[in-house]
């Protein structure tokens, strides 16, 4: 679906005291030019929310005749004691639910086997890791073990697919990467091999792939390169590939990949010795030869002001441990700084001039809500004072599918971005999530600041209700009565790798859809017992 423009909330102006002529700063409120964060692409709050002819599920917007909603997957972990590790079932039909047993067969454990060196030989020292082919989104495992003269074991599940790779100790080494998915059980004795580039003057490089360039900061005859930089190549996952290099006093540097790389990017970040630089980031194509990306600028960026202020909750009173963030492109770049506020409520945060967007939030186990400006900071400012909002009051009635409250139901609300779907970049993933539990009448009673949740209903075990998700945007206090879908039963047994029944194996099922963090939708759990049987109940799709 192509979503319509956010409309942009109205929002209180921050109040600044200006202490010297040097210290003026300029407050914009929504105003032409300021940073635009992204917007929630695919939240509903029901089926009138979404395109014609999609439909609301889980507070997402989807096709009726998505394959997702068709069907479920099982994370299956057994006792430790077995010795059989945690493994997952893929796609099982939803209309095992309406009377169709499923059996899950575990498979054993078996060892993988394997060598980590350089072209030029000599064992790489490092943490050697198996990312599994197939995983359900965030129930990713990555089984691990230490290298250090360069043998490694992992016992992994047998006859899954995995991608082993080692990260090396020495950043002046590559991470090495299998060229495909090795099976465990069938392939043994992996080689991985990497490269390196010169530690001193007398070592030469062992990479096929050299890629360098240079940092600066300013235009023209002004720009000067920028030290201490880090500098890696990521992957089109994010994952580093090369060497990791720190850009010299002239902002030189020089990355080594042991392999083509098809598609990723040139990441420059600062360094615990250069920490106030903006970050970017270079798209790279397909690289199959050694490259020289020339100049990259960081464009024209001044050096660093102090934001100084305090952060008070509506009476005036001082909003202590709050956290302080902001967000903002400065030159071709962008920067984050984040703080949190002394038992006087102040907090100082060091800053480049530029546009930034502003959070401050009161800490969870408060009363105080959260603020977002729009900020422009043209020089050091002092006395900033940020009025944080109370809460609003949130009553949730939980009730099942025949109208019947649900008591000792857990309910947490995880902040995804503010009420007309803005999310706050600021935070950085690091939104807050508020907990309770309903009562014996089915009520559960939270304070939140304004804004858009993910609400998720879980249900004490054994009672036949299914877990409950859904999209909640709080802009006054809200008082609802939540009615969980019908539930279906979702029944089968486990079994261990020799067929007898495995007990005490926890059965977790997730709908193949994911939330806005990237993680697939709980649907309920479920403990084998003595037989290996278990139930799990699970929303009615409708299918």
């Amino acid at each position: 679906m192509t979503p319509a423009a956010p409309r942009r909330p109205a929002r209180a102006p921050l109040a600044a005291t200006v202490t010297s002529v040097a210290a003026v700063a300029a407050i914009a409120l929504a105003g032409t030019g300021c940073v635009q964060p992204d917007a929630l692409s695919s939240t509903c709050l029901d089926d009138g929310g979404c395109d014609a002819g999609d439909v609301c599920a889980f507070g997402l917007c989807v096709g009726p005749d998505d394959a997702r909603l068709a069907t479920m997957d099982l994370d299956v972990e057994p006792l430790a004691s077995t010795g059989v590790p945690a493994q997952t079932v893929l796609g099982v039909d939803a209309r095992a639910a309406r009377g169709v047993r499923v059996d899950v067969a575990l498979r054993p454990a078996t060892t993988l086997r394997g060598t980590a060196s350089l072209d030029d030989g000599g064992g790489i020292g490092g943490v050697v890791t198996a990312t599994p082919a197939v995983a359900i989104a965030g129930r990713l495992r990555l089984p691990s073990t230490d290298s250090s003269d360069g043998t490694w074991s992992l016992p992994l599940v047998d006859g899954a697919a995995y991608r082993v790779a080692v990260v090396p100790v020495d950043a002046a080494v590559a991470p090495a990467v299998t060229a495909g998915d090795v099976t465990a059980g069938v392939d043994d004795g992996v080689a991985l091999t990497s490269c390196h580039l010169p530690r001193g003057a007398d070592d030469a490089t062992t990479c096929p792939i050299v890629v360098i360039g240079r940092v600066v900061a300013g235009a023209g005859a002004a720009a000067r390169g920028v030290a201490a930089l880090e500098v890696r190549v990521v992957d089109t996952v994010g994952r580093r590939v090369s060497t990791l290099a720190r850009t010299t006093d002239d902002g030189a540097f020089a990355v080594g990949l042991p392999a083509p790389l098809a598609g990723g990017a040139l990441e420059v970040r600062p360094s615990a010795d250069n920490a106030l630089q903006p970050s970017l980031r270079r798209p790279l194509e397909r690289v199959a030869a050694s490259l020289d990306l020339g100049v990259i600028t960081q464009g024209e960026r001044a050096n660093t002001v102090a934001v100084a202020g305090a952060v008070v909750s509506a009476s005036g009173a001082p909003a202590s441990g709050a956290q302080v963030a902001m967000h903002g492109l400065v030159g071709a770049g962008e920067f984050y700084a984040r703080g949190v506020t002394d038992d006087d409520g102040a907090f100082t945060l060091a800053v480049r001039p530029g546009r930034y967007m502003l959070v401050a939030v009161g800490a969870v186990d408060g009363d105080d809500g959260l603020f977002t400006g729009e900020l422009v900071v043209d020089a050091a400012l002092a006395d900033l004072t940020v009025t944080l909002p109370p809460r609003l009051d949130v009553a949730l009635t939980i009730v099942d599918a025949a109208r019947d409250v649900v008591a000792a139901a857990s309910v947490e609300l995880q902040r995804i971005g503010d009420a007309v779907g803005v999310v706050e970049r600021p935070l950085s993933g690091a939104q807050p999530a508020f907990v309770s539990a309903t009562d014996d009448e089915g009520r559960a009673a939270l304070r939140v600041p304004a804004g858009r949740y993910r609400v998720t209903i879980r249900p004490p075990a054994g009672v036949g209700v299914p877990v409950y998700s859904a999209v909640l945007v709080v802009e006054d206090a809200v008082e609802r009565r939540l009615a969980l879908p019908d539930a279906l039963v979702l029944a089968g047994a486990v079994q261990d790798p020799a067929g007898g029944p495995t007990s005490g194996a926890v059965v977790r099922v997730f709908s193949p859809l994911v939330d806005e963090l990237g993680r697939a939708l709980y649907l309920g759990e479920a403990v084998t017992a003595a037989d290996g049987t278990f139930t799990v109940a699970v929303p009615d799709l409708g299918r």
